[in-house]
């Protein structure tokens, strides 16, 4: 168990399947990052979140 917290990564993909968010691909320090996800948590502002 437990969390991971990631902070100021550009999220470059957000990984979906059957409307359940399963991955993000994101960057940080020029690399690209994945992780897989039970549960997301966006802090981004929700006018800059749809569409």
């Amino acid at each position: 168990m437990g969390g991971q917290i990631i902070l100021n990564a550009d999220v470059k993909k957000i990984n979906v399947n059957n409307k359940n968010v399963t991955s993000i691909e994101y960057i940080e320090k020029n690399h690209i990052n994945s992780v897989n996800t039970d549960y997301l948590i966006s802090s981004m502002p929700i006018k800059d979140l749809v569409l």
